[in-house]
């Protein structure tokens, strides 16, 4: 995709970027909860974001 657009600073390649960005923290943090259940431990504190303004996931490929 980038390739075709000549640019990582596209605005959609951003886009994208950004998005995969959500979803690989959002895959950790149910990594994280997951492996917490497996140990027994007590119910694991609430994430705090890690982005400045976290957004609902969305779509990527429309």
């Amino acid at each position: 995709m980038a390739a075709q657009l000549d640019r990582l600073t596209d605005p959609e390649i951003v886009a994208v970027s950004e998005e995969a960005d959500r979803l690989i923290v959002q895959l950790q943090r149910m990594h994280i909860e997951e492996q917490n259940r497996r140990k027994g431990a007590s119910r694991p504190e609430e994430p705090q974001a890690l982005l400045s303004d976290p957004e609902p996931l969305k779509e990527v490929f429309e």
